[in-house]
């Protein structure tokens, strides 16, 4: 009886399903896509290199990363987990400079009065890269609130 009452709340290892139904969203960063994947492989047992490559690639929405890993027929997970970070790296660079960008082009700068006038006090709306479940909800994976 004392078994049973408690056994809902074992925390179960992650299966190799769980682990390939685990898919990137169509505004997620890799890198959140990464962690959360990551999370998720780390709490499965006995899957091997070759599985979670394989899930890896198939939650991925990024076609040029997914043509680049199977070229490279990529073994083992360290190396996936290398290659994956170093797009994630170059992503956010990407993102990092169109924000710079963006922040400058929003501000037109008045030269009469050699400030910034009005636009200064126009504040930029919050861009999040984590969607709308906050970034503790998607790093642990969980599906909603």
């Amino acid at each position: 009886a004392f078994i049973e009452n408690f056994k809902s709340t074992y925390k179960r290892p992650a299966s190799l399903e769980e682990l390939r139904a685990c898919k990137q969203g169509t505004r997620e960063t890799l890198r959140a896509y990464i962690q959360r994947w990551t999370i998720l492989k780390n709490s499965a047992e006995d899957i091997s290199d070759e599985s979670a490559i394989d899930a890896f690639r198939r939650g991925l929405q990024r076609i040029e990363f997914k043509e680049q890993l199977g070229q490279m027929k990529v073994r083992t997970l360290a190396r996936l987990l290398e290659l994956a970070n170093s797009w994630a790296d170059g992503e956010d660079s990407v993102r990092n400079e169109t924000e710079i960008h963006t922040a400058r082009s929003e501000h037109d700068y008045d030269y009469h009065n050699g400030d910034r006038g009005a636009d200064r006090r126009r504040k930029r709306p919050r861009r999040s890269f984590y969607d709308d479940r906050g970034p503790d909800m998607v790093a642990a994976g969980f599906p909603d609130d």
